[in-house]
């Protein structure tokens, strides 16, 4: 009998600025960028398929599993 197995990823968001270059601070809202782009790519599932528009092919979701484990406190110096 052969075992099925998911692929398992996990996110962890964490807010940190404190080494941006020449004042342009950015990287503390990737956490919440990261989720949207997510939602937007959970939204275009159907019956577990994903299509890849650059492979041009069907993706079976349901060996994937995405679990969002939030945002660590603020990191600071």
């Amino acid at each position: 009998m052969k075992i099925k197995h998911k692929n398992k990823f996990g996110i962890l968001g964490m807010s940190y600025d404190t080494t941006t270059s020449k004042g342009y601070p950015g990287a503390r809202y990737a956490p919440e960028q990261i989720r949207k782009s997510l939602q937007w790519i959970k939204n275009r599932i159907e019956d577990g398929m994903l299509f890849d528009v650059e492979a041009n092919r069907l993706i079976d979701m349901s060996k994937f599993e995405i679990k969002d484990y939030g945002d660590t406190d603020k990191i600071s110096r």
